[in-house]
């Protein structure tokens, strides 16, 4: 727009120019917009679609994390790493490991969210957020479209122990829009 109205000014300074050939450079200056506006709108696009795959390989590894939080045996965990760490750490585990061990990471979804900056947590979110003890994540790779599954263990707060949030996004827009929560 402003490139219009900058280009609109320097043809009202040249008084010399005949209306005919003025109208053409108008029209010119136009399609070099829509070139221009066209070029954005295909790039941004693009980069979205990309960032969408980016946006995949990063939830994959979220989601293995919760495996790790949640795991309920050191066995399960190891069975997440390596085969050269579990021989360079020494990771092999007995019966007893499994049976002496902590089970899960206690409470490691409440810190994670009330550390998160963008979260604002009261004392009775805190009492909820105890009982939650794994979120997952799933992005559509056509649409973009992400959900959030977050499981709760049995509670006073909820009947339902798995609650879904999804967004829908606007590639052409690149912007998330609130969808259904169930």
């Amino acid at each position: 727009q402003t490139e219009t109205s900058s280009f609109i000014k320097t043809l009202s300074a040249l008084p010399n120019l005949s209306p005919s050939l003025k109208s053409k450079l108008l029209l010119l200056n136009t399609f070099k917009n829509q070139i221009k506006q066209t070029q954005d709108n295909t790039i941004s696009i693009q980069i979205r679609k990309l960032r969408i795959q980016y946006d995949i390989s990063y939830i994959s590894i979220f989601n293995k994390i919760g495996d790790i939080v949640k795991s309920t045996s050191l066995t399960e965990s190891n069975a997440l790493l390596t085969q050269k760490d579990n021989e360079v750490y020494k990771l092999t585990s007995t019966p007893e490991d499994n049976e002496t061990t902590v089970k899960e990471i206690p409470c490691f979804w409440l810190d994670a969210i009330v550390n998160a900056a963008f979260f604002t947590v009261n004392k009775v979110d805190e009492e909820i957020l105890s009982c939650l003890y794994d979120i997952k994540m799933n992005m559509n790779a056509e649409t973009g479209d992400l959900t959030v599954m977050y499981y709760f263990k049995e509670n006073d707060y909820m009947e339902n122990t798995m609650l879904t949030k999804t967004y829908y996004y606007d590639i052409s827009k690149g912007v998330f829009y609130k969808g259904k929560c169930d």
